[in-house]
């Protein structure tokens, strides 16, 4: 920012910074959680439909 005026040399380093939220741990934390959750819970599902159309396999292809 060479050149500009002071007062936006000082709004340029604003930008620059960070703030921490209190409760952004926790809800990072849970968003976490909650995936890891919905992965777990997709390949259960996974696992069951594959168990399912082994079971209806046969049962399917005769009604075809």
């Amino acid at each position: 920012m060479l050149g500009a005026a002071p007062r936006m040399h000082s709004a340029y380093h604003l930008a620059e910074q960070t703030v921490e939220v209190p409760g952004s741990t926790s809800a990072t934390e849970t968003v976490f959680g909650l995936a890891e959750s919905l992965a777990v819970t997709l390949r259960r599902r996974e696992t069951l439909e594959t168990r399912v159309a082994v079971l209806l396999g046969p049962t399917l292809s005769r009604r075809s």
